[in-house]
């Protein structure tokens, strides 16, 4: 795969039809948040008094924002002239 077809994948990833998405950008930032403190942690082998409430809230945010995201853009649907259809 060319790193232009690649660059290109992840761009829509973060687009809806008609402009970006902040909520994909904020669950994105979020689910790496999580991963990259998980991987700290592991790798230097210390632990957190709280890492079950950043996880919750990182990790679980992430999966629910999606889930949310999904469900604004199910109820009310954009279109380029208006930006939402009510």
């Amino acid at each position: 795969m060319k790193s232009g077809k690649v660059l290109e994948f992840i761009s829509g990833l973060y687009h809806e039809p008609f402009g970006p998405s902040l909520t994909r950008v904020i669950i994105t930032a979020a689910f790496l948040l999580f991963a990259g403190v998980t991987l700290f942690l592991v790798i230097k082998g210390m632990s957190w008094e709280h890492y079950d409430t950043f996880a919750l809230v990182a990790g679980g945010g992430s999966i629910c924002g999606q889930v949310g995201n999904k469900f604004v853009n199910n109820k009310w649907p954009q279109t380029q002239e208006r930006g939402f259809v009510k």
